[in-house]
């Protein structure tokens, strides 16, 4: 239902028309095309961009928002879906190294974020809240469209932080649902604190997320609240799969923020 309404607020040249709408379902038009996961490049993304910019982003509340819980949407969430995964499959975490790295566990890690910076950087703006390329059509004239998107944002429907959009499109450039899909990535224990990590990326994906970097860079986003969302994001999802992919998103998630969180402050984690 939260879906159906927020159907109004989204730029309806790139969003589906409903068919049917129904107490628990309903269903909307195909969009032509194929998933921008099966063509991204650069300068398709860049053409991404300029949409996303222009008809979502760039579309900002005319007066100031109401106070929402973002402590609630960022970190209580997290904190919560941690607890899922670590029930389903781990009960407790510790301490342990990840790809030669001393990594506290994700808890822990979490109390190491600049969380005021993530707070106090909100780019309020239209949003789609589920940005990753699977949900993205791209047809044979390079117009896209927009599928499945979130039902809000901390309970806002119109208006919602575009870096979670900006974090959920990265998070698809490091982890690509093919790859996934095809099992194309590693989680070796060499002892139950010592794991290595690895998951193929294809070039035109490690092309797209330099590209990204310095896109978000010059048009004024913040690269250190990306990242972290990005990795907060693994976290969330991880208990959502099935073992061995939800181990590997759990592990990789807290080796993203750790790392995020080491680059900006060598010693914060030490």
């Amino acid at each position: 239902e939260d879906r159906v309404k927020r159907w109004s607020f989204l730029p309806h040249k790139y969003i589906p028309k409903f068919i049917k709408k129904e107490t628990f379902y309903y269903k909307y038009r195909l969009l032509e095309g194929e998933v921008l996961s099966q063509r991204l490049n650069p300068k398709i993304l860049d053409s991404l961009l300029v949409v996303l910019q222009k008809s979502f982003w760039n579309i900002r509340p005319q007066k100031p928002m109401n106070p929402v819980n973002l402590n609630d949407f960022y970190y209580k969430k997290t904190l919560s879906r941690i607890k899922h995964y670590l029930d389903r499959f781990e009960k407790t975490e510790k301490e342990c190294i990840i790809n030669d790295k001393t990594v506290l566990p994700a808890v822990k890690l979490l109390d190491y974020v600049n969380w005021d910076r993530i707070y106090n950087n909100v780019h309020w703006s239209r949003f789609h809240g589920d940005l990753h390329s699977e949900n993205i059509i791209i047809d044979n004239n390079g117009v896209f469209g927009f599928i499945d998107w979130r039902q809000n944002f901390a309970g806002e429907f119109e208006f919602g932080d575009a870096y979670y959009d900006l974090a959920k499109l990265r998070h698809g450039f490091l982890v690509n649902h093919k790859i996934a899909k095809n099992k194309m990535f590693k989680i070796t224990e060499h002892s139950n604190v010592n794991i290595e990590l690895s998951i193929l990326q294809y070039s035109n994906l490690i092309e797209c997320e330099n590209f990204f970097a310095g896109w978000c860079k010059f048009s004024g986003f913040d690269n250190y609240k990306i990242n972290i969302l990005t990795a907060l994001i693994f976290l969330n999802i991880a208990g959502l799969h099935d073992y061995p992919y939800s181990k590997f998103l759990y592990y990789y998630g807290r080796h993203l923020l750790n790392k995020e969180i080491e680059k900006n402050d060598p010693n914060n984690t030490q």
